[in-house]
């Protein structure tokens, strides 16, 4: 019994550059394999806009020519078909369409602050959680206290000067 397997093998061929590259990037060191399409060997800037778009802020030490190496990992890179590559870097030149930015609205304070009546500060003071906050406001040294107080009295503010001297609850 003689079984026979026909296979159909479809080989990839293209036109490019293999270019080994050094990098640096977050204290260590990095080796890549990178593929570019076309004829032409990339520029030092078209490495750097390539490799930045995996390793942000790397620094590339030296890129080269290089022959395949199949047991290790190849990264292709696209012919340009990304109108913006990852992290603002512009692939082949494109620029960024204008748009034009909305002002911004002028906000009175003055009407913020009276829009808060005298009741609610009164209903929040006899809120037995804020007599006791206020309490151990008061337990605060005089000079952290008029520091809370030249920040607009801020209660998170004076929630993280209760923290740090570490009055308890």
């Amino acid at each position: 019994m003689s079984t026979n397997l026909t296979e159909k093998v479809e080989r990839y061929n293209e036109i490019g550059q293999v270019v080994r590259v050094t990098l640096r990037w977050r204290g260590k060191i990095f080796y890549l394999q990178m593929f570019f399409p076309g004829s032409k060997f990339p520029s030092r800037g078209e490495v750097e806009t390539q490799v930045k778009k995996i390793y942000p802020d790397a620094v590339i030490m030296i890129h080269y020519a290089s022959e395949t190496q199949p047991n290790k990992p190849l990264i292709r890179v696209s012919e340009g078909t990304l109108k913006y590559g990852n992290y603002g870097n512009y692939v082949d030149g494109q620029k960024l369409e204008k748009q034009k930015e909305e002002k911004m609205k002028k906000v009175d304070y003055e009407k913020l602050t009276a829009m808060v009546t005298k009741e609610e500060v009164e209903e929040e003071k006899e809120n037995p959680t804020f007599v006791q906050f206020m309490k151990r406001v008061d337990q605060l040294p005089e000079v952290t206290r008029e520091a809370i107080k030249n920040c607009g009295d801020d209660p998170m503010i004076a929630k993280a000067a209760l923290e740090i001297s570490g009055i308890d609850k």
